[in-house]
């Protein structure tokens, strides 16, 4: 197992922890964080619930004009194959574990695909999961979804998706800000990505007026920050 504190998280380590059977991780900002992972959510952590994961995407789900494109897989490590060619596509997690759930609701990781429709009126998407409970037992099923395009307004089915999206698009607006900045140990943030910040940080809070998640602070306390530093530029 590995826990990472603050932004001194390994995350080539992590990834091969995550392609080990049985493994976990986890991530902590703060000492009652850290008390509470090795207190209340301790169990949870090292008590695996499935082995062998596999979520898999048909092939006839991606072929023809009316067919789907998987743009990007947030969540799995195994994630990085070549989504340009229309063909099955698997994903397979080793190891899964229960969240603490309380009044709130229960926390834990997501698996997010964006995917993109070749045509305005798509096929269904037909996909297979499986997976083995703690015997070792297998369980597989398969679905088939149907999928309603709303070009004018996002819908989220859940708020656990909409929180997910919301991060997804944070860390890439993160990395972009990391790639065009050269400040050599000096925080620096130009006139063009400081007007993305407070674009994104008036997204963010409209968004958790639905979310309702007090973890979002982090974020939005960074973002803060990083406005501070392009107007004082």
């Amino acid at each position: 197992h590995q826990i990472g504190v603050g932004l001194n998280f390994n995350t080539q380590l992590t990834d091969k922890i995550l392609q080990t059977r049985g493994a976990n991780y986890f991530s902590v900002y703060s000492p009652a964080e850290l008390r509470s992972k090795l207190d209340k959510e301790f169990d949870f952590l090292v008590t695996p619930l499935a082995y062998d994961f596999q979520l898999q995407i048909e092939k006839f789900s991606l072929i023809g004009k009316n067919g789907w494109k998987i743009i990007q897989v947030i969540g799995v490590p195994s994630a990085n194959q070549d989504f340009t060619v229309d063909d099955t596509v698997i994903f397979n997690v080793n190891t899964l574990f229960p969240s603490l759930t309380t009044s709130e609701g229960s926390k834990g990781a997501i698996i997010l695909i964006q995917l993109q429709p070749k045509s305005s009126t798509p096929s269904n998407l037909y996909i297979s999961l499986s997976y083995k409970d703690p015997n070792f037992v297998l369980y597989q099923g398969q679905s088939q979804i149907g999928m309603f395009l709303n070009f004018n307004q996002e819908f989220y089915s859940s708020s656990a998706i909409q929180k997910a999206i919301l991060l997804k698009r944070y860390v890439g607006l993160m990395r972009k800000w990391i790639s065009e900045t050269n400040s050599k140990g000096e925080l620096k943030v130009s006139d063009k990505v400081g007007d993305d910040f407070v674009t994104f940080f008036a997204y963010i809070l409209s968004q958790n007026n639905d979310i309702e998640d007090d973890s979002l602070s982090r974020e939005t306390a960074i973002l803060r920050q990083l406005i501070g530093v392009s107007v004082a530029n």
